[in-house]
């Protein structure tokens, strides 16, 4: 915290609630999701793309484009 304040990163609030922010006790504060991912845990700092490989087992299909001739490819037949 201390680190990104000093590089002009600041925070609302650390480990604990938004201080303006009204406590409602009838409204449930957890977050629920299908899949928690801790990017730090995962081997390293990846990418997304690369954590949803993971997590998917799917691999990409990448299309390369073909390369243009250019001019001179027209006299090279």
């Amino acid at each position: 915290v201390q680190f990104c304040k000093e590089n002009g990163i600041t925070f609302y609030a650390v480990n604990q609630s938004f201080p303006e922010e009204k406590y409602d006790n009838s409204v449930s504060r957890k977050i629920y999701a299908d899949i928690y991912i801790d990017d730090r845990n995962i081997g390293g700092v990846l990418g997304w793309g690369e954590v949803f490989q993971i997590i998917t087992n799917e691999t990409p299909e990448i299309k390369t484009p073909k390369r243009k001739k250019g001019f001179l490819g027209l006299f090279n037949k």
